[in-house]
């Protein structure tokens, strides 16, 4: 019988932490003029949607966009991420921005450390599709404990029914980066919507290994036919996998409803060559 290969789980948050540039961004933030046409329109509907408000809390703010380009309209912005190198960057980038009335944190997805009703304000950009479902709960708990009466929600996240017409169901890849030899094996899951990415670190002195480099050529990263259970277990050195929430705008939407938010509006609309989920939402 072929020996089984075991698969560790791990937080999204962890890879964002080894591979800040990842971000899909500018890891260096510099003035808003700099900005390109996608990440300026961003930015500017932050500013729109929550200019004004006293105390935010920008929850997995990466590098700081677009947490940090809204401070200057804010009283005070706390920027959090559950990866300490994203907020180590972050706090380098507000530095740079002269920026005086940020604070930074570190944490993930349990307790915040904040008292009840602390903030008038919450930036999501991105930051529930790095959980699983689980999380999301969790999270969504604290969003409205930390969150005041009144105050505003502003959230950006892909649009699930994009996605689905835009990838396969599954799809896999060989990459050589930094000496390591890895497997990803992507899986989009349809209930509930999400995603699941299966990491093998592959031994290059392997025959398997030797073939995987092979199929690779002079490319960095390629498309292959091979599935997970082609993979050949003696050659594997460690696997890992991590797993994303996903949102049409009904489930994004029924999030806040549950807990008893107002106001909600959500629109799909296209940016970063996708379409993007804005929703904004009072308590």
């Amino acid at each position: 019988m072929k020996k089984k290969i075991e698969l560790r789980k791990v937080p999204v948050w962890q890879f964002f932490n080894d591979n800040i540039d990842a971000c899909g961004g500018p890891v260096k933030l510099t003035g808003l003029d700099a900005l390109g046409k996608d990440n300026r329109q961003v930015v500017d509907w932050f500013i729109d949607k929550l200019a004004g408000c006293r105390n935010v809390l920008d929850l997995g703010c990466g590098v700081g966009h677009p947490g940090l380009y809204l401070a200057p309209r804010l009283g005070q912005i706390t920027c959090m991420d559950a990866a300490p190198n994203m907020v180590a960057q972050a706090r380098s980038n507000a530095l740079g921005l002269h920026l005086n009335n940020v604070r930074f944190e570190v944490g993930g997805t349990a307790r915040f450390p904040f008292k009840d009703r602390s903030f008038d304000g919450l930036c999501l950009c991105g930051v529930l599709e790095s959980m699983d479902w689980n999380e999301v709960q969790r999270v969504m708990l604290e969003v409205e404990r930390v969150l005041a009466s009144s105050g505003r929600v502003a959230v950006l996240e892909e649009d699930w029914q994009d996605i689905l017409r835009r990838r396969p169901r599954e799809q896999a890849h060989i990459l050589f980066r930094d000496s390591r030899l890895m497997y990803l094996f992507v899986e989009l899951i349809l209930s509930p919507p999400g995603e699941k990415d299966s990491h093998f670190l592959i031994d290059t002195e392997s025959r398997f290994g030797e073939e995987l480099l092979a199929e690779l050529g002079d490319n960095e990263r390629t498309r292959t036919s091979l599935k997970p259970d082609d993979l050949d277990p003696d050659a594997v050195l460690d696997a890992w996998y991590d797993e994303m929430a996903h949102f049409d705008a009904e489930t994004l939407k029924n999030l806040f409803v549950r807990l008893g938010f107002r106001d909600i509006r959500v629109q799909s609309r296209p940016t970063w060559s996708q379409e993007i989920l804005y929703l904004t939402a009072v308590k």
